[in-house]
């Protein structure tokens, strides 16, 4: 039998634990302690205090853990994380207890805050067709709860403003009940122009408030697209183009409030065509987190595949690349594939997020509900199609998807 003594550095004070004894071949007992000594895995533990100069004596540092949200945690100290960001309106957040031990954490629940959501109200599906140059816009049931999503209101947006036969309306942002903004485009002159609606005017079709054309810029023209617009703030919107024959992808930062006229670039950077996207790859949507975060959804049309990419767009105000930080595929389910379009994308939080698919040919939709941390492969947390109603089939084209709190 033998012992192994080791100290822990304190506060100037002795520590009184339990002791384990080696017996031999690697085995290690507990056996009763005596004053001064404690137990570890490597034996019998002689503790002394940060005064002692004894070569017999080895301190044992206390050590801290890092929080997964970078938050530093004492040794011995517990802090409750949740397994989510959010919940829907109505659960509950679960939460564990993770306690720091020597450096190493306990437990996996990676959020130090959890909420639970506000009901969804509602929710808003932009259709387009092309070849008339026309829009509608439905509200229909929030979320995935009921499939089909019945359609509660409908109307159709004014395409008196500079727009007609060969343009399509490819992406809806709402801003408030009274405020939100279309964007349309025509892929064959790569023209675009974004207008600034009353959703809740009574109106149909739907009174436009302001419009303006986005003025060419360098490399962009002919089979490029519009194909996204989020807005950040008063004076703050991107606007994603992208061409599906080179897979290429751009973003501009323009300012929403000087809709008059051409409205032209403040920033503008490239997506580099990595990361599983090419040739016959479109970006869809461009989802603004924060200024270091945002998202991208590709679309595949021939096969029904979609990528969403996690992105840094910190360089988008020096017109460099914008960084690639992760990425991951849709799963492939629930009634899509080849013909289906991955159109938009919007994230409610790290956790927490709606996809929307169409196909032009038949004027199918469905909403997915997704987990947007997930890495490799995003799964899906719950569908729903979108009634089929209202004069909408082909080749009507659901390009937008907005949820309403």
């Amino acid at each position: 039998m033998s012992a192994t003594r080791f100290g822990l550095w304190g506060a100037g004070h002795l520590v009184l634990l339990a002791t384990l004894v080696g017996c031999g071949d690697g085995e290690v007992v507990v056996t009763a302690c005596r004053p001064g000594t404690l137990a570890t895995t490597g034996g019998c533990v002689e503790v002394c205090d940060d005064q002692s100069s004894s070569a017999d004596c080895h301190r044992l540092t206390s050590k801290s853990c890092t929080g997964p949200d970078g938050a530093s945690i004492a040794d011995g100290a517990a802090v409750t994380y949740y397994e989510n960001e959010s919940v829907r309106h109505g659960s509950t957040c679960d939460g564990e207890v993770r306690m720091c031990v020597g450096g190493s954490l306990s437990g996996s629940y990676p959020f130090a805050d959890c909420y639970v959501r506000p009901p969804e109200l509602q929710g808003r599906v932009l259709w387009t067709r092309s070849d008339l140059g026309v829009a509608a816009l439905w509200t229909v049931a929030a979320g995935t709860a009921v499939s089909p999503l019945p359609m509660t209101a409908s109307a159709f947006v004014n395409n008196n403003t500079g727009v007609g036969a060969a343009w399509q309306a490819t992406s809806y942002e709402e801003v408030d009940e009274h405020t939100a903004y279309v964007l349309w485009t025509r892929s064959d002159t790569g023209r675009a122009a974004l207008w600034k609606i009353d959703p809740a005017s009574g109106d149909d079709p739907i009174r436009v408030i302001a419009s303006a054309d986005l003025g060419a810029a360098t490399g962009i023209g002919a089979n490029w697209q519009a194909t996204s617009y989020h807005h950040g703030n008063a004076t703050t919107g991107y606007v994603l183009w992208s061409r599906r024959d080179t897979g290429q992808a751009a973003l501009w930062k323009v300012d929403p409030s000087k809709m008059t006229g051409v409205m032209t670039a403040t920033a503008s950077s490239v997506l580099h065509n990595t990361a599983g996207v090419g040739a016959g790859w479109l970006a869809t949507s461009y989802e603004h987190v924060n200024d270091t975060t945002a998202y991208v959804l590709w679309s595949k049309v021939d096969t029904g595949v979609g990528i969403l990419w996690k992105v840094n767009p910190t360089n988008l105000a020096s017109s460099t690349t914008i960084a690639l930080v992760s990425y991951a595929y849709l799963s492939a389910a629930t009634g899509v594939g080849a013909l289906w379009q991955a159109r938009d994308y919007q994230h409610v939080d790290d956790t927490h997020a709606y996809v929307l698919w169409s196909r032009g040919d038949n004027g199918q939709a469905v909403l997915w509900e997704v987990n947007p941390s997930v890495a490799a492969t995003i799964p899906i947390v719950s569908s729903a199609f979108v009634q089929s109603a209202a004069g909408i089939g082909g080749p009507w084209l659901a390009t937008s998807y907005r949820v309403g709190y």
